[in-house]
C-alpha cells in the first residue's frame, strides 16, 4: 500500500467515518497492491527471454530463437548476434540469415548486385558520365587501357600510331620505309607492317607444319615457293629464284653465306641456291626476309 492510500485510510478510521467508506479506502489499497504483483513478474518474464540470430551448425541456416539472458553471451561468444541487431550486413541483410550472394552487398532496398555503374564497388559507388564500372572500379574510358570500354586497349606499335578519340581506337599507319624493329630484328615499314627484318640466319623448322602457308621446311629454313618475283615479298635483294637443284623460290640475293653443292653443305636456315660464286660453286643463300 502506498502512502497516499495509507493516510486515507488512517484518516477514515480515526474520523468514524461510515461502513461504506471505510470499505471503499480498504479496496482502493488492495487494488493497489494487486496490480503492483502483476506489473512485476511481467518485467520479470520479459528481462529473462530473449530473441537471438541463431546459426544452426546442422542445417546451415540462421533463424531466430528465444533464449535465457543467463545463455546470451555464450551465444554471442559463437557468433550469434541480438535479433534486433541482425539487419544490414551481408550475412543479414534485411533480417535473420537474409544473405547476399558472392558479388552483392547490403544496401537500402536488400542484396544488391554490384559491378554496375550506380553501385560499383559498394554501395552507392556511382561511376560519373564516361566512365564504366571495371574491375578495378569506376573507369575513365578514353584511356588507351580502356578504350571505350572495359579492357579495350589501344596502343601502336611499332609501324602504327594509334590514339584513343571519341570513345574509339583510330589507328593510322606511319609512312612506309619508317625503320621498325622487333624482336626478330630491324626492318622497315609497308602498309602498316615491318617487313624485311634483318634477322641474320634463324633456322626455324624441322617439318612443313612449322611454316606458313604456301611454304617448304628446307635446311631448318621456312622458304616460300614461286614462279615470278610478284609473289616474294618487296624488300631488297628479294627474288623468286631457283635453288641449284631447280625449283623457284624466294631466296635473298643479298645475303650469301660459303659455297655448296648441295643443301648439306650449308648451314641450317640456308639452301644452295642456284647463285654461283667464285670457283663455280654455288652460294648459300637464306629464304627471302618478311
Amino acid at each position: 500500500m502506498d502512502g497516499r492510500r495509507f493516510d486515507d485510510l488512517a484518516r477514515t478510521l480515526g474520523h468514524g467515518k461510515s461502513r461504506r467508506g471505510l470499505l471503499k479506502a480498504l479496496g482502493g489499497a488492495a487494488l493497489g497492491v494487486v496490480g503492483a504483483n502483476r506489473l512485476a513478474p511481467a518485467a520479470s518474464a520479459k528481462g529473462d527471454k530473449v530473441d537471438i540470430c541463431h546459426y544452426d551448425a546442422d542445417e546451415g541456416t540462421y533463424h531466430v530463437i528465444n533464449v535465457s539472458t543467463k545463455a546470451l553471451q555464450a551465444h554471442l561468444n559463437h557468433g550469434d548476434v541480438l535479433a534486433a541487431d541482425a539487419h544490414g550486413t551481408t550475412t543479414h541483410c534485411t533480417g535473420c540469415g537474409d544473405t547476399c550472394d558472392e558479388g552483392q552487398d547490403c544496401c537500402d532496398k536488400g542484396c544488391t548486385d554490384l559491378g554496375t555503374i550506380t553501385n560499383c564497388t559498394a554501395c552507392g559507388d556511382v561511376c560519373r558520365d564516361g566512365q564504366a564500372c571495371c574491375s578495378h572500379g569506376c573507369t575513365d574510358l578514353g584511356t588507351p587501357d580502356n578504350c571505350g570500354a572495359c579492357g579495350d586497349t589501344c596502343y601502336g606499335d611499332v609501324c602504327n600510331d594509334s590514339v584513343c578519340t571519341d570513345g574509339g581506337c583510330v589507328t593510322t599507319p606511319k609512312a612506309d620505309d619508317t625503320t621498325c624493329t622487333t624482336e626478330d630484328g630491324t626492318g622497315f615499314c609497308s602498309s602498316g607492317a615491318c617487313i624485311c627484318v634483318e634477322n641474320g640466319l634463324v633456322a626455324e623448322c624441322s617439318t612443313g607444319d612449322d611454316c606458313g602457308a604456301g611454304e617448304t621446311c628446307l635446311n631448318g629454313g621456312c622458304f616460300a615457293a614461286c614462279s615470278s618475283p610478284s609473289e616474294c615479298p618487296p624488300c631488297p635483294g628479294c627474288g623468286c629464284f631457283n635453288r641449284s637443284n631447280g625449283g623457284g623460290f624466294c631466296l635473298d640475293s643479298t645475303f650469301h653465306i660459303g659455297s655448296c653443292d648441295s643443301d648439306s653443305d650449308c648451314p641450317a636456315g640456308s639452301v644452295c641456291s642456284g647463285f654461283v660464286g667464285g670457283g663455280g660453286h654455288h652460294l648459300c643463300t637464306r629464304p627471302c626476309l618478311s
